[in-house]
């Protein structure tokens, strides 16, 4: 258990997945937890999941890529529950596997608006909130295509790497306001992004195997390996660990 008790978190893209698994972890350790998506629905299931658990939750709808949906959640945060102490991006897309000669533009400024300029709007405000308590952990989520590409995944390799660049700036320059700035890259992880929303790669079919056979350990993850890795950064068991990333993959980028 960490100590998170009296502390507000706020986590994206929290009605399903790593998100969702995120956010029952945090309220788990005692953390109020902002549950945002752009799915309304979505996110007051995982409040209602996590109330059901004892924790203490809201829900608050957000385009991450709409700045005036950012900014009212910010308003809500720091008007409502007074200030914020850890935060996870972790809202993104992930489009099926297209060679860059075929890939639609329209989709390409999606990717980017939703992967990259997300989580800079979330950011800025994040470390606005975070500098006033003089203290704060953020976690971008990033990939194993952070740090390496595959063919077909131009936009979703270059929207990562953008958010590892992301990731180091605002580390560089937020580590003397004690606000730490990590990020995590997963390998595949059987979440709705991987077989249900984006990118509909069921287990069991050809495809799946073939994602998992990629991996070292020849399995994908459990959402819940990828949440226990960002609690980690978050905590103040990582109190010096700022401006990098946590391989959370198999062992994917070892080779």
């Amino acid at each position: 258990m960490y100590t998170m008790k009296e502390k507000v978190a706020l986590v994206t893209g929290a009605g399903s997945g790593i998100g969702r698994t995120t956010a029952h972890k945090l309220a788990s350790n005692g953390a109020n937890v902002v549950v945002a998506d752009m799915d309304l629905e979505a996110a007051e299931a995982t409040v209602g999941e996590i109330a059901a658990a004892g924790g203490a939750a809201t829900a608050q709808r957000c385009d991450v890529a709409q700045p005036s949906d950012v900014a009212a959640l910010f308003a809500y945060i720091e008007d409502d529950l007074g200030g914020l102490d850890y935060a996870v991006n972790n809202a993104g897309i992930a489009p099926r596997a297209t060679p860059i000669a075929d890939y639609d533009l329209a989709l390409l400024r999606r990717v980017m608006a939703v992967n990259v300029f997300g989580v800079f709007n979330c950011l800025q405000h994040e470390v606005r909130l975070m500098r006033r308590k003089g203290a704060g952990s953020i976690v971008n989520l990033s990939s194993i295509y952070g740090q390496v590409a595959k063919p077909g995944y131009a936009a979703y390799a270059a929207s990562k790497h953008a958010v590892e660049g992301l990731t180091k700036s605002v580390a560089l320059e937020n580590a003397e306001h004690g606000i730490r700035v990590n990020c995590v890259r997963p390998a595949v992880v059987q979440t709705p992004l991987m077989t249900a929303k984006d990118l509909k790669v069921t287990p069991g079919t050809p495809e799946w195997v073939a994602y998992e056979q990629a991996n070292p350990s020849k399995r994908a993850a459990q959402p819940g390996e990828i949440a226990a890795g960002i609690l980690w950064l978050l905590s103040d068991e990582a109190s010096f660990v700022s401006g990098g990333g946590v391989n959370l993959d198999g062992a994917y980028l070892a080779r």
